[in-house]
């Protein structure tokens, strides 16, 4: 109680002379992120830890203090030792944007019984950085609780009219071949169902060129070319790989290259077609903008994949 009447008294003669409440040894906001680096949408824990004295309530601390974080309700712990209460707050965090964020500074204010203010503090700014590339061996990025805006796409109908007659024509083609189509439900690795060299190679033709001075249609090649690169591995390896963890897909092409090519020639190609998975997680969960090079690598990479998977294609 003696205490208590001290910290109003020097509230009171803060105010008569024009002061503010200010922090002191045993009130203190401190604010910490575990990870030096994040990522957009992988979640991360944010340490919140406040004291007051004892007799005294803090005033409330909401999740909106730490904006532009997105956060979900925290784990609460008190301790309370040599006259004062200590409050850990344990947050579980994301970040929604692909720059470093920072985190303002935030109010601990410490009310007396009546709501008056004893005392309150600052924390510092907290800056926040964001990994704007994977490095090697990361793990995937797992997709943002909601969904990002959509991005206008320029769809190029021109060359998908093109692709759209080809197909048509080499499809009539195997019906001839075929005599009548079958009914029935086939199997996925029925080997007439593979496409032939000729489609193979139209196909990997109509992911280029890579236009310097259009984002969207780059973005585009690039989720293209991932789609391209499982349809070939799953026909080559009769599977479905639609659905393929990436790892799986890896060691599915190093699998079956490596019964085709040298070891010089295997290594190229899963190291390709790992990069060419990475920018698509990018592309994808992340509304990563890829560039000139690194679409033309992706690119590369899948006409190189094909190749091996499909030699007849060459």
């Amino acid at each position: 109680m003696r205490r208590l009447l001290l910290l109003s008294t020097a509230a009171l003669l803060l105010g008569a002379c024009g002061g503010r409440p200010m922090g002191g040894p045993d009130v203190d906001l401190r604010i910490a992120v575990a990870e030096d680096v994040v990522a957009p949408g992988v979640p991360f824990e944010v340490v919140v830890e406040r004291t007051w004295p004892e007799g005294t309530q803090p005033a409330p601390f909401e999740a909106k203090d730490l904006a532009p974080l997105v956060v979900q309700a925290p784990g609460v712990a008190r301790d309370e030792a040599q006259g004062r209460v200590r409050e850990t707050r344990r947050y579980t965090a994301q970040v929604l944007a692909l720059d470093d964020v920072r985190i303002p500074a935030a109010t601990h204010r410490v009310l007396g019984p009546d709501g008056v203010v004893l005392r309150s503090v600052r924390s510092d700014v907290t800056d926040v950085r964001v990994a704007t590339r994977l490095e090697a061996g990361d793990v995937d990025v797992e997709p943002p609780p909601e969904p990002l805006a959509e991005r206008p796409v320029d769809v190029p109908w021109a060359l998908l009219a093109g692709l759209a007659g080809l197909l048509a024509a080499l499809g009539v083609v195997a019906l001839r071949r075929r005599g009548r189509p079958s009914m029935g439900n086939e199997p996925f690795d029925a080997p007439r169902d593979a496409p032939a060299g000729p489609m193979w190679s139209a196909r990997v033709a109509a992911l280029g060129p890579v236009d310097a001075g259009d984002a969207v249609a780059r973005a585009r090649q690039v989720m293209l070319a991932a789609d391209l690169l499982r349809e070939a591995v799953g026909t080559a390896r009769g599977v479905d790989a639609r659905s393929f963890a990436a790892s799986r897909l890896l060691r599915a092409i190093e699998e079956h290259v490596a019964g085709v090519a040298t070891a010089e020639g295997t290594a190229p190609a899963v190291a390709g077609a790992r990069d060419l998975l990475r920018l698509a997680d990018r592309v994808k969960y992340g509304a990563h903008v890829p560039s000139r090079e690194a679409t033309q690598a992706g690119l590369d990479a899948t006409s190189r994949v094909v190749g091996l998977l499909h030699p007849e294609a060459t």
